[in-house]
């Protein structure tokens, strides 16, 4: 009987540290996805029509780096070319970096808006060790959202622009800071081609 118990414990341990194993590796891969190279998405940008990046070197900005609660840089651009206080956070997807955004900023730009354009934690020049889908990428946008606020004044219009993982971020952000400035959210999400 003991025996049999045994041999029991040892198929419970295997079969638990199994799991625990597979557990480990998925994590991995989902914490440390691989990410896009910046020439990756200059052609894919490019093959879909978004060819602005001659454009975005030439443009007037001003980089910034603003630190996170973390401890690393959340690293990005202010494009004010227009004298308002109206300004659009743009938050890119997962893999990506601000190369993505820039086909988003020309249309607020166009609208008459300036633009803050960064890359989340783990991607582009930001620092930071793993990827959360934005758990911890929603109180980075605090911070930009704060730096923000400062920068163009209490009575500034600010909204917030997610495409995929940036706009789990931003909904995020919405939910775990309700009262600290940002105006609204436009949110898109990926629709999945079959």
């Amino acid at each position: 009987m003991l025996c049999l118990l045994k041999r029991f414990l040892l198929a419970v341990g295997a079969v638990l540290a199994a799991v625990a194993a597979i557990g480990i590796c998925f994590t991995n891969i989902i914490m440390f996805i691989k990410k896009k190279t910046d020439e990756e998405i200059i052609k894919r940008e490019t093959d879909d029509g978004h060819d602005v990046f001659e454009s975005f070197d030439r443009m007037e900005k001003t980089a910034f780096v603003i630190p996170s609660a973390y401890g690393y840089d959340i690293k990005g651009y202010y494009v004010a070319p227009h004298d308002t206080s109206k300004t659009m956070i743009i938050c890119h997807g997962v893999t990506v970096n601000i190369l993505n955004s820039l086909k988003y900023m020309d249309l607020f730009l166009d609208l008459g808006w300036n633009v803050v354009i960064y890359d989340h934690r783990r991607h582009g020049q930001s620092g930071g060790k793993t990827t959360s889908y934005g758990f911890y990428e929603k109180d980075d946008l605090n911070e930009v959202v704060k730096w923000v606020k400062d920068k163009i004044g209490k009575r500034g219009l600010v909204g917030i622009h997610g495409e995929s993982m940036g706009a789990v971020t931003a909904l995020l952000y919405a939910g775990a800071h309700p009262d600290d400035g940002a105006d609204f959210l436009y949110c898109r999400l990926p629709v999945c081609k079959l």
